[in-house]
């Protein structure tokens, strides 16, 4: 590979939105509404990344869409482009993959089933105004 690859070129863009990733999540603790590409990436879906980046390949698209979403039961259209471009990263990296059995959304069941034995609810699909804590 000289370095021109569709694929290459789409890794070293989620490698660059990936690496403000960190920036992102600390502006959230810290209330902080400066914007960087990870948190424009977290609200667009892994499909228009996917299809700007790689218009004519579809081979190669399917594959990245597939790395991005390993073990997940959902489309590219359904997908945070911030989750897709993560698991890319974790997929590439030399460092190897850290993927929780069952997929992202098992931890979301384990914290359930931890929030309800321990006397709380979890809601979907409403709109929230307020968190409480006691």
């Amino acid at each position: 590979d000289n370095g021109n690859s569709n694929s290459l070129s789409y890794l070293r863009a989620c490698n660059q939105i990936n690496a403000r990733s960190a920036d992102y999540y600390l502006s959230k603790l810290y209330n902080d509404k400066e914007s960087n590409a990870y948190q424009e990436a977290s609200v667009r879906t892994a499909s228009a990344f996917l299809n700007k980046c790689l218009p004519l390949n579809t081979h190669v698209r399917s594959l990245m869409a597939a790395i991005g979403m390993m073990n997940e039961n959902l489309c590219p259209d359904k997908t945070s482009m911030a989750a897709h471009v993560t698991n890319i990263c974790a997929m590439t990296s030399e460092e190897g993959v850290a993927y929780p059995v069952g997929g992202p959304r098992a931890i979301c069941h384990a914290l359930t089933s931890v929030i309800e034995q321990c006397g709380g609810r979890v809601v979907a699909g409403v709109s929230l105004q307020e968190l409480l804590f006691e």
